[in-house]
């Protein structure tokens, strides 16, 4: 859960994600949200347990804009 006031002074927004399904743990909504009210705010994916994935999957989600 989120709210305006925890996020909208930061430079930074950070989701936390589960890696046995990160698809299900990520809020694209508040990354699109993220993008319309501020282009300088940066929002990154952050995958833990990371070493339950395999190489090529961490591959798919290394991108950087």
């Amino acid at each position: 859960m989120y709210t305006k006031s925890s996020w909208s002074s930061s430079d930074v927004v950070v989701q936390i994600v589960d890696a046995r399904n990160p698809l299900l743990f990520w809020c694209r909504d508040l990354e699109k949200y993220i993008g319309e009210v501020s282009s300088e705010k940066l929002s990154l994916v952050l995958i833990n347990k990371a070493d339950f994935l395999l190489e090529s999957q961490r591959y798919k989600f290394k991108v950087i804009k």
